[in-house]
């Protein structure tokens, strides 16, 4: 779980702006699967695990469901400051992010995974 706990700190102080180093690092993390899908449900035991880890200097506040963001949404919602972190795809983002179009492709892959793992 070290992975965890160094990309939450590193999330955390690329967040942290202007925080007091004794202030703990609120990061405001939206998800807009709902809050009975396995995704969402595997996120509190990560935000649980990143604040024992950090000894409670960084806390995740979750966002579950499309309340704050939603897939068309979350990536704005980052640039416009309501939420630190989001969970999203691409799909509704394509014109923003036309590089991302390569995985659309026919024949440069036989699965999905090979073609999210060269994306």
């Amino acid at each position: 779980m070290k992975h965890v706990l160094a990309f939450g700190i590193a999330v955390a102080l690329a967040a942290s702006g202007t925080a007091r180093a004794e202030d703990p690092v609120q990061l405001k993390f939206a998800i807009p699967t709902p809050p009975i899908s396995s995704v969402s449900k595997g996120l509190q035991p990560w935000a649980e695990e990143v604040k024992k880890e950090s000894g409670g200097d960084v806390q995740v506040q979750l966002f579950l469901g499309p309340t704050v963001a939603t897939i068309f949404n979350a990536y704005d919602r980052v640039i416009d400051g309501v939420v630190d972190v989001a969970f999203g795809n691409f799909g509704p983002l394509a014109s923003q992010f036309p590089k991302t179009a390569v995985v659309t492709l026919p024949f440069e892959s036989r699965t999905g995974k090979e073609s999210s793992l060269a994306f």
